[in-house]
């Protein structure tokens, strides 16, 4: 629960703030496309609870070739280290700063660099950084 002290200004911002990810988030993640993306969660999870996922989500459970999601999503990998972190925060903050919900829409081999960046994955042992 995020409390507001600030000015009348500041709380508009943020009620302002919260229409434009709502508008983002469904272009990004259009609301049609969601029941069926909620269906391959529930088929990928071993715990739902935990949060655990089945090992083999390499990939994004639904990223049509073409849409926008697709397009940020290949972003993850470019070579400009400016454009990949950018496209990351994006949709890092899209996914409500969930690992787990990162996980599954952009895929694991996508998103473990920049779980590592947030703290989120542990590098192996005897792995300076």
């Amino acid at each position: 629960v995020v409390e507001r002290t600030g000015s009348g200004a500041e709380d508009a911002a943020a009620v302002a703030n919260a229409r434009v990810l709502k508008v983002v988030k469904d272009a990004v993640f259009p609301p049609e496309a969601e029941i069926m993306f909620q269906e391959k969660v529930k088929a990928e999870m071993v715990n739902p609870s935990s949060g655990q996922v089945k090992a083999k989500n390499m990939a994004p459970l639904d990223a049509p070739k073409g849409s926008l999601r697709w397009k940020l999503i290949r972003l993850m990998t470019w070579t400009d280290s400016s454009v990949k972190r950018s496209g990351c925060e994006l949709l890092w903050t899209l996914c409500d700063d969930d690992p787990t919900q990162f996980v599954l829409r952009t895929g694991f081999g996508n998103a473990v660099h920049f779980l590592g960046i947030k703290g989120c994955v542990a590098l192996p042992a005897g792995v300076e950084t």
